[in-house]
């Protein structure tokens, strides 16, 4: 049947010199037959007029097609898109440059093709409350509702989760985000023959969303320090963005305390130098902005001669990137649940002489390279209990080259706590664990210079901060 309709459509053309009008950007359909001996192409080039639809056989010739072949081909489904603008009107929510498509619930609409006759719009979609993306408005940017069409009839609706009712999109004003329900019905009029006509009905959720406003308290800060943030009407779907000289995390990791706060931590490297840093924070198109200093004390490196078979085995490039890329692996996984509240000091994980503090440095004697102390080293026996230091899940209990056995346990914020060269684990992977709950016992596994200690590291999203930030 399409092959006889397209070889009479040809049959019944008329050949013509020059196109009736300038197809240079328009996109043919094409029409294959397979003769058997070569394949045949031709484009179809059409037009919602009965006098304005043409073709081009494979040599290049153009015809025009008559009207009574145009008109049976312009109502076949295959060429359905060309009436794109008679179906149902788009409705779009719109606030400032954001705009954002709804499709209807349920709807009912003809449109007239060129023979004069009605048919169903069967193309466009329905809402899926599933799939669909909850859409946002905000109270600083213009925000209204935009039928591509504007209906005949049309009511509107507004109700919040406590059940209140309002009837223009224009009066909504809250102190707190807060969803809507909207519901919408429309309807264009059958009057006088319109090329479409119908109705249809929305009812989808709208979020009246208060720009996130970001807070840092503090603007003075030793390298290693943690600078903590306030986020005020922060969504789960928006992301902060940070742009600075300073050397920080490159992500943030919320953690949601009530409906419209959040809190986070912003580490300062120990790589950073002392001096005046920008940040600048980005939000949902809002920035803000802030000058920190930040202060540091250099310290001369402790010379540590190491024999070179440990070297190769614990300090070497390869045996410290393979420990760097684990660790920083466990860090990029840090969980969104809160296990203890910000703020609760940390309680040192054993008793004992500290031999070496954050921010000091070691020279090792084979290759001349500084070796950063990024936590706490405590001299104790070998088997000491080692304790958690907060509330939290073990996320990582295995040996690495540079630091021996390693236990991980996630706190929340993005705060991780690290305990490194232990003799063995009193606890695996996925355990929740109280604070001063024992997890493992000291040793001298990876590097410890033959002493047997314990180093006690703190990151926050994934960069090594002074332990004493969080344990007083």
């Amino acid at each position: 049947e399409q092959i006889g309709i397209f070889v009479n459509a040809m049959l019944d053309s008329k050949k013509i010199s020059t196109p009736i009008r300038d197809i240079s950007g328009e996109s043919p359909i094409t029409i294959q037959f397979d003769r058997g001996d070569k394949i045949l192409r031709y484009k179809l080039y059409p037009q919602l007029n009965l006098t304005g639809c043409m073709v081009i056989d494979p040599d290049g010739s153009m015809f025009l097609l008559t009207n009574d072949t145009a008109k049976s081909l312009l109502i076949r489904s295959e060429l359905q898109y060309l009436y794109n603008d008679y179906f149902l009107p788009t409705l779009s929510v719109v606030s400032g440059e954001n705009i954002n498509t709804v499709l209807p619930e349920s709807y009912t609409w003809l449109y007239k093709k060129v023979d004069n006759n009605y048919y169903s719009d069967n193309m466009t979609g329905t809402y899926d409350e599933n799939s669909a993306e909850i859409i946002s408005i905000y109270p600083n940017l213009n925000s209204f509702l935009k039928f591509s069409v504007e209906p005949s009839e049309v009511a509107y609706s507004f109700i919040t989760d406590e059940q209140e009712y309002i009837s223009e999109l224009s009066y909504l004003s809250f102190t707190e985000d807060t969803e809507i329900t909207v519901s919408i019905t429309a309807k264009w009029s059958d009057v006088g023959a319109p090329d479409f006509y119908g109705e249809a009905t929305y009812s989808f959720p709208l979020l009246y969303d208060i720009p996130a406003e970001i807070e840092m308290f503090r603007t003075e800060f030793n390298a290693g320090d943690a600078a903590v943030l306030n986020i005020r009407h922060l969504n789960e779907n928006e992301q902060i963005t940070i742009e600075s000289q300073l050397i920080t995390s490159e992500t943030i990791e919320y953690t949601f305390t009530d409906k419209n706060t959040t809190v986070a931590l912003l580490p300062i490297s120990e790589d950073n130098t002392a001096g005046t840093y920008t940040i600048v924070f980005t939000v949902s198109g809002a920035s803000y902005s802030y000058t920190v200093n930040v202060s540091k004390t250099d310290t001369e490196p402790v010379f540590v001669n190491v024999a070179q078979e440990v070297y190769d085995a614990m300090l070497s490039e390869v045996a410290v990137r393979e420990t760097n890329e684990r660790l920083a692996a466990v860090f990029t996984k840090a969980g969104k649940e809160a296990y203890y509240s910000l703020g609760e000091t940390f309680t040192a994980p054993v008793s004992g002489t500290v031999l070496s503090s954050y921010g000091k440095s070691e020279l090792i004697s084979v290759d001349a390279t500084t070796r950063k102390i990024l936590g706490t080293v405590y001299s104790v026996p070998d088997g000491t209990a080692v304790k958690a230091a907060q509330k939290g899940v073990v996320v990582f209990a295995e040996s690495l080259p540079s630091t021996g056995n390693t236990l991980i346990i996630d706190h929340g914020y993005g705060v991780m706590t690290c305990y490194f060269n232990l003799k063995g684990f009193d606890s695996v992977v996925g355990d929740s664990v109280l604070q001063g709950e024992i997890i493992g016992r000291s040793g001298s596994t990876g590097f410890t210079d033959g002493k047997s200690i314990l180093t006690f590291s703190v990151a926050v999203n994934g960069v090594f901060i002074n332990p004493a930030e969080f344990t007083g």
